[in-house]
């Protein structure tokens, strides 16, 4: 959930209490999803 709530935070839209990534600006994706990678091994820690 921490993962999709970052990349949804990048790429603009989801609920602020809801893990949703339903972006509106597809150019910040590659972003977004280092991101996730991030806060994915950043829990696995």
């Amino acid at each position: 959930m921490v993962c999709a709530k970052g990349a949804a935070k990048i790429c603009g839209g989801g609920r602020p209490n809801l893990a949703q990534a339903d972006g509106w600006d597809d150019s910040k994706l590659p972003a977004a999803l280092k991101q996730a990678q991030t806060d994915f091994s950043a829990g696995l820690r």
